[in-house]
């Protein structure tokens, strides 16, 4: 018997330190999410597939005319779990939350209340990849 009551005692305690563990790594996620974040550059896979076929200068000529085209793009994520986004121009508004994991950011536009995910591919305090809704990688710096 109290063989068995230090066992559940010792996994009592495992479990409580996972859950303190657990909370931590999403709360520090969360933070590091919180703030306004500019656009810096983004991959389609379709046209990184036609890319191949140019020649470097080509490429490069052409990935710095895309990159002009984000000038001014950004995203915030606040406390309150709202967001405001423009990119290229176009502005949307709604709410977002991670997902239980942690590996995905989950957004609803208020203009339609579809939930997207976009996973995470990584989070730091200088610099937010994620794989948008058209499969394309976005990479984002704080402001």
């Amino acid at each position: 018997m109290q063989l068995y009551q230090k066992r559940a005692s010792l996994l009592l305690g495992f479990s409580f330190c996972f859950a303190v563990l657990a909370f931590t790594y999403q709360t520090d996620r969360t933070k590091l999410l919180i703030r306004k974040w500019k656009l810096i550059d983004a991959e389609f896979p379709e046209i990184e597939a036609e890319l191949l076929h140019f020649s470097p200068s080509q490429r490069k000529a052409h990935k710095q005319e895309l990159s002009r085209t984000w000038v001014g793009s950004f995203i915030e994520f606040r406390k309150d779990n709202t967001y405001t986004a423009v990119i290229l121009a176009d502005t949307a508004q709604g709410i977002w939350h991670l997902s239980t994991d942690q590996s995905q950011l989950l957004i609803k536009n208020q203009k339609d209340s579809i939930e997207r995910a976009m996973p995470i591919l990584e989070l730091s305090k200088n610099r937010l990849i994620l794989i948008g809704t058209q499969q394309q990688k976005m990479i984002w710096q704080p402001f």
